[in-house]
């Protein structure tokens, strides 16, 4: 899996829409995601987990812990290439209690849908990165 861009928005301190271009970032060879405490470094990993397994907890809390105090809903995109094809993963998060989360995940080439519920998109994406959450986080985060 190889992140081409993500787009954070509601997520901890990203109130507003931010995106990170990793395309434009590996251009380097090698890059370095850094900041003082607070900038949001933290986020931007969690964000691809977020994007990709949308974990309903863990050791830093339900995904609606996730949502900005000042926000009602929270919203990840992550573009990314997995054997050579593009795709993009979409989750949105909402803070209130019992609220369902949204998520679909598209083949860009072509628009077409490959899933449109959070399970359907978390069994789709475990398929094609051949890779459980923890293993991604101990692997390549």
């Amino acid at each position: 899996m190889k992140p081409l861009k993500l787009t954070i928005e509601g997520i901890n301190s990203f109130i507003e829409p931010v995106s990170v271009d990793f395309e434009k970032l590996q251009e380097s060879g090698i890059f370095c995601i850094c900041g003082p405490t607070g900038s949001g470094k933290t986020t931007i990993l969690d964000s691809v987990i977020l994007a990709l397994y949308a974990p309903k907890s863990n050791n830093r809390g339900s995904l609606r812990d996730y949502v900005n105090t000042k926000c009602e809903t929270g919203k990840v995109v992550l573009e990314f290439e997995a054997d050579g094809e593009a795709y993009e993963v979409s989750r949105l998060f909402r803070k209130k209690e019992n609220a369902s989360s949204k998520a679909k995940l598209i083949k860009i080439r072509t628009g077409e849908v490959l899933a449109d519920k959070p399970e359907d998109v978390n069994d789709r994406i475990k398929d094609m990165l051949k890779l459980e959450k923890d293993e991604f986080t101990r692997g390549a985060v």
